[in-house]
């Protein structure tokens, strides 16, 4: 008798094992996706009557395993100013808008998707004189993104 409820527990310990590893998998890490830029170019662009920004352009590869939803793109200046001034290169540390970031919805393994990102940065002129040149340092960079099941 007792071999019997012996032979039943263990019975019952795999069941439970089992459907433990199956919920959780190999216990590895979930993949993670392989996302590159690529092709990124500046531009500037007249933003307003008295204000010129500059334009990011590029294209994103999902090089990886994994499909991702809901990325999100967008620059930065690490050499502008934070401080709004005629004449000068300035990057604000507010919350991006919607033009200041490139939001694609869907992005499958293999895939790549070009992207604009207007708002890397901004030259405010009071109507003087538009910007000579680029800013020091711009950068494209992904913001944020879903793995996809």
């Amino acid at each position: 008798m007792m071999t019997r409820f012996v032979w039943i527990a263990a019975a019952a310990c795999m069941i439970v094992a089992a459907g433990m590893f199956s919920l959780t998998g190999c216990g590895g890490d979930p993949p993670e996706p392989e996302l590159l830029i690529t092709n990124e170019s500046f531009s500037i662009d007249m933003a307003t009557e008295r204000q010129y920004a500059v334009k990011a352009t590029g294209t994103v590869r999902n090089v990886g395993d994994v499909d991702v939803r809901d990325l999100v793109i967008t620059g930065g200046c690490p050499s502008c100013s934070p401080t709004y001034r005629h004449g000068q290169w300035y990057l604000s540390e507010r919350e991006k808008a919607d033009e200041e970031m490139a939001v694609i919805r869907y992005l499958g393994a293999g895939e790549q998707a070009d992207f604009e990102v207007m708002g890397v940065a901004y030259f405010p002129t009071g109507g003087g004189e538009g910007p000579d040149e680029m800013p020091d340092e711009m950068e494209v960079y992904i913001m944020s993104y879903e793995v996809s099941n």
